[in-house]
């Protein structure tokens, strides 16, 4: 009996210091594990409260979050405009080379548009491209604040985790022809 308690005790205190409070992830003085890790989609953009419908392109926009890098795409049609795209991330250099192809692929979506209707899912896959993919490094500052450093700009959004950590937005005020407004984008686990 004796022997059976003494393996028993051995057993217990093995498995007790195998699990340590150190294992989880430390990012930004916590030591939880990071909620933000993960792939996550654009499902909804709302400007001052008020929800505007996505395109099938735009519900495609993708971060990628590891350990400390990630990756963000942003997919657009070649008949997109380019201005809502400058609002969200202000990548200029992006938008310019896009818009150089837009009048010549606008002609050739225009002639296979009018030969293709018979499956829209298949027209929709098709004319949505990827418009950039950045890849940047993360870190929890604290207070649900991330930063993001991307090779030609540094951005720190106040992120905010809903629905068990499955969904999570950040917003950001922007001005659109004179008048500012904020801009809420919420991003569902993929």
């Amino acid at each position: 009996m004796k022997r059976i308690t003494l393996v028993l005790f051995v057993c217990l205190a093995v498995v007790f210091a195998g699990c340590n409070k150190n294992d989880d992830n430390i990012v930004g003085g916590s030591s939880t594990t990071e909620a933000i890790i993960g792939s996550w989609k654009l499902v909804a953009e709302l400007t001052d409260g008020t929800e505007r419908s996505l395109t099938d392109c735009e519900k495609e926009e993708l971060y990628i979050f590891g350990t400390e890098q990630l990756t963000h795409e942003v997919y657009s049609t070649s008949s997109d405009e380019t201005d809502d795209e400058s609002d969200d991330e202000g990548d200029d250099e992006s938008d310019d080379i896009s818009s150089d192809d837009e009048d010549s692929d606008d002609e050739s979506d225009e002639e296979s548009d009018e030969d293709s209707d018979d499956d829209d899912d298949d027209d929709k896959a098709a004319s949505c491209m990827l418009l950039t993919r950045k890849l940047a490094y993360w870190s929890n500052e604290g207070a649900s604040v991330y930063k993001l450093t991307y090779t030609d700009v540094t951005e720190s959004h106040n992120v905010t985790f809903t629905e068990s950590n499955n969904k999570f937005y950040f917003e950001k005020t922007v001005t659109e022809r004179g008048v500012t407004k904020v801009k809420r984008y919420v991003f569902q686990r993929q």
